[in-house]
């Protein structure tokens, strides 16, 4: 596959790179009970002084045209499946729609940066506000993680969004379907970055980091256009620069990947992935 000079190394998450599926909400500013005020879109991950209402202010414009359209769930299956913009990156790039998810971990081989979004329309927060809660999190994710236009995504695209997500986000009682608790999120860098388990690191990086990048020659889940990776090839001196772009809260070491919460990335898989990164 074609590789981009750009430092990426793994698909690596905030836990919600559709900004939590909920960031752009309607929720009075102020709010920490796992909706989107407050914190959980003025925050790095939002886009720092451009989150929370003025977040809200800069794309309400396009949910006021797409929530008089008639949405297609098929067509919406194809945005978030298949719909890339500047970085080639799909709302499947970094988000789980299957049933077997759980708030911690996907189901199959792969696990994204950021949350599931199987059970999300059934969240108290956008079950309770609307689900434009969700769709615009994903109108916000266009300019910001995804490379698209500043404006975001065209409305028939965001109304097609909105019924998939009501079509395909099971029932309430799924494990998904809870609002998340973005304070409880953390990133941590472990002091020493070395004596994880190689072996068991290549299978860390075809489980995180295969999403978007080849490993060692397996191609990509989805193909984003990324850096190849191989293991054995960065010296340990720089392993802490590779677990900063990993443990990005919000594109400070990374211009575009989200980066993997302790919650998505417990550090034995961080010491292991680094170790097979680590060339001895």
């Amino acid at each position: 596959m074609r590789s981009r000079i750009v430092g990426l190394l793994a698909l690596v998450s905030l836990s919600f790179s559709l900004v939590a599926l909920g960031c752009a909400s309607s929720q009075p500013t102020g709010t920490n009970d796992g909706g989107c005020g407050g914190d959980a879109c003025g925050g790095d991950a939002c886009g720092g002084e451009t989150g929370g209402d003025k977040l809200e202010e800069r794309f309400a414009k396009n949910w006021d045209v797409a929530k008089t359209l008639k949405g297609d769930p098929e067509a919406g299956r194809k945005f978030f499946y298949e719909k890339t913009y500047g970085n080639l990156m799909t709302c499947a790039s970094c988000h789980s729609m299957e049933k077997g998810d759980t708030m911690t971990a996907d189901a199959g081989d792969h696990q994204r940066a950021a949350i599931s979004v199987y059970g999300a329309r059934w969240r108290t927060n956008i079950k309770n506000t609307g689900s434009h809660n969700a769709t615009l999190g994903g109108d916000v994710c266009v300019p910001y993680w995804m490379g698209g236009p500043e404006e975001g995504a065209e409305p028939q695209d965001l109304a097609n969004l909105d019924a998939f997500l009501k079509a395909s986000s099971g029932d309430k009682d799924h494990a998904t379907a809870v609002n998340i608790d973005w304070k409880a999120r953390s990133y941590t860098i472990p002091e020493t970055l070395t004596g994880g388990d190689p072996e068991r690191g290549k299978k860390m990086a075809l489980k995180y980091c295969g999403t978007c990048h080849e490993v060692d020659g397996v191609a990509p889940l989805v193909d984003v256009d990324e850096r190849d990776l191989h293991g054995g090839g960065i010296p340990a001196d720089r392993l802490g620069r590779i677990a900063a772009r990993i443990k990005d809260s919000g594109q400070k070491n990374n211009e575009y990947m989200p980066g993997f919460s302790d919650q998505r990335m417990p550090e034995k898989d961080l010491l292991d992935l680094l170790a097979w990164f680590e060339k001895k």
